[in-house]
């Protein structure tokens, strides 16, 4: 083993970064995240205690890769495949302040093919329509 590879993160860890608001709890192979993971990124512009953006899921070379839930810091959430840090494969994407769900398939972070649209979506009611895309 080279003596590099003694300071690489391996197994299981918290990492919690000096310079930004950055913490990855989670799993390292060689000092990349690999396996499952949960990253949590607080922005300066914040509102104290919210506006936090989170990825949960799987990660392959320190990419988003296979299944997982991103909350963006607006409140908007993509719960879906991802391939190389891009939506990719089937997903569930929640527009907050627009009441839009788009669920179906995405192609290099695109919806793409036919894919069930919901507008004005609330607990009670779903308007929906199929949308076929390029």
């Amino acid at each position: 083993m080279p003596v590099y590879d003694v300071w690489r993160r391996h197994g299981r860890g918290v990492y919690r970064c000096a310079r930004s608001a950055v913490r990855y709890e989670g799993d390292w192979v060689h000092g990349l995240r690999q396996g499952h993971g949960v990253i949590e990124f607080s922005g300066s512009a914040c509102e104290p205690g919210g506006c936090v953006a989170s990825y949960d899921g799987n990660w392959q070379h320190n990419r988003k890769n296979g299944r997982g839930r991103f909350q963006y810091a607006s409140g908007n959430v993509y719960d879906g495949d991802w391939l190389d840090d891009v939506k990719h494969g089937h997903g569930r994407m929640h527009w907050r302040a627009l009441h839009e769900v788009y669920v179906g398939n995405w192609h290099n972070g695109q919806p793409h093919g036919q894919v069930r649209r919901c507008l004005h979506c609330t607990h009670d009611r779903h308007h929906t329509q199929q949308l076929l895309s390029s």
